[in-house]
């Protein structure tokens, strides 16, 4: 994911309608795309934001866990305590 890309021939028709001789304005344009070219191919900006997502998902997944041992945990002690009611009633009954 290119954070942009330079069309060659739209800036050189922008400068030469700007009164910029042709010649330097093809120059100016691959000047430009030498230097920024590569900025626009680098993919730190993407490893950043796909570390950012993958730890937002992590971040995510963890607070699932700890949900479903919550709920785990009481259902467990909802079992527990109709057991101990039933055994209760059971034994007085």
């Amino acid at each position: 994911m290119a954070l942009f890309t330079i069309d060659n021939l739209r800036l050189r028709n922008i400068l030469v309608r700007g009164r910029m001789p042709e010649e330097q304005a093809v120059e100016f344009a691959e000047a430009l795309e030498d230097t920024l070219g590569p900025l626009a191919e680098t993919s730190e900006v993407d490893r950043t934001v796909q570390r950012a997502v993958d730890q937002i998902k992590l971040d995510a997944a963890e607070r699932e866990a700890r949900l479903m041992q919550t709920i785990y945990l009481a259902t467990a002690v909802i079992l527990a305590g109709l057991a101990i009611a039933s055994g209760v009633i059971i034994a007085f009954a």
